[in-house]
């Protein structure tokens, strides 16, 4: 294929994926496009992708700058707009079969909270003035858009100054109530962790940090959830009793005793979410498992035992103090009636 048609190549690609509803597009050389629809993989009918017309993708997505990266690192992440300024994030990499490229399709807008289906128990949470909010999930569970669901929600309800830090940026806000600063890691700051450091001298209320990976950016972020500072992230978790323990385990054991004792005090709640398939076979739903850290749910933080969350959350449910917490199992029966 001439380098004339490539465009016309890929626009075809990208409108049989909206056609689809497609949130993700492959690229493999020797094998036809590939759509992943509600967490399912299907192949378009048509001629396979040859070595060069990958490359020759790899090149018109990426540009030459990022194609000399990919030479020298053998995989590289970015960001390209389609036609209609759509944000498409761009994953190509080295195989024995050429240059690979997977496309995530962004929706031009932030989703709302209610249009993704979360419990009516997360609203509230953007209105907190400090405190950590953690979304996890495993992978292709959709944390991304809540987590831009959540700042769009503070954007929409309150006046305040939010800083995001993200690899990459994936949805771009529209102008609300809050100013919002959104910094790319590798283009704007080094580390998440600096990022975060840097972003405490910016007069901020609200921190978004994309994803939580190492333990410098977990300390950063306990910190400025400590100091008087809302802060929401995403982990790759499946409940929350991982997720806490993640946190503390990504520290040497000298340190995890203090690491506790800040995450009890720093935490506002966590968000376990996941996909599942609607029982009319079309399309996912998302359920969501919360817990909202109360006395019970830090003490049982603060003292290692993570195994007992969930009947924390049920005795200060069943107890007096039945605005602090909502069991987990609660939370995901309120996630399925907005499903």
């Amino acid at each position: 294929m001439s380098d004339a048609l490539l465009p016309l190549r890929l626009r075809d690609l990208l409108h049989v994926a909206d056609v689809r509803q497609a949130s993700d597009v492959h690229v493999h050389p020797g094998c036809a496009p590939a759509l992943r629809v509600d967490g399912a993989l299907s192949f378009i009918e048509g001629a396979a992708i040859e070595a060069a017309e990958a490359a020759a993708l790899a090149r018109l997505l990426l540009g030459e700058t990022r194609v000399r990266e990919l030479s020298h690192r053998h995989d590289v992440t970015a960001m390209w707009c389609d036609e209609r300024a759509r944000r498409i994030r761009v994953h190509a990499f080295e195989a024995s079969a050429g240059i690979c490229l997977s496309l995530r399709l962004y929706r031009q807008a932030a989703p709302t909270l209610v249009e993704l289906g979360l419990p009516g128990a997360v609203a509230p949470l953007a209105a907190r003035n400090c405190g950590l909010v953690i979304f996890a999930g495993p992978t292709g569970s959709g944390k991304s858009s809540s987590l831009a669901a959540f700042v769009a929600e503070i954007n929409r309800s309150r006046a305040c100054r939010i800083v995001t830090i993200e690899d990459p940026v994936e949805f771009h806000f529209s102008r609300g109530r809050a100013l919002i600063s959104q910094r790319e890691l590798g283009r704007d700051a080094e580390s998440f962790a600096d990022a975060i450091v840097g972003a405490l001298r910016a007069d901020p209320d609200v921190i978004m940090i994309g994803e939580t990976r190492e333990a410098s950016t977990m300390r950063a972020l306990l910190m400025a959830a400590e100091t008087g500072h809302l802060v929401v992230t995403t982990l790759h978790t499946g409940s929350a009793a991982q997720t806490i323990d993640r946190i503390v385990d990504a520290f040497e054991g000298s340190q995890q005793r203090d690491i506790r004792a800040q995450l009890a005090r720093a935490l506002a709640a966590v968000v376990c979410q996941r996909l599942v398939p609607r029982g009319s076979g079309q399309g996912r739903a998302l359920v969501a498992d919360i817990l909202i850290a109360n006395d019970a749910v830090r003490n049982v933080i603060r003292e290692g035992r993570t195994h007992q969350l969930e009947n924390a959350a049920l005795l200060s449910r069943d107890g007096s103090d039945e605005s602090g917490a909502r069991a987990l199992a609660r939370g995901a029966r309120t996630a399925a009636t907005h499903g």
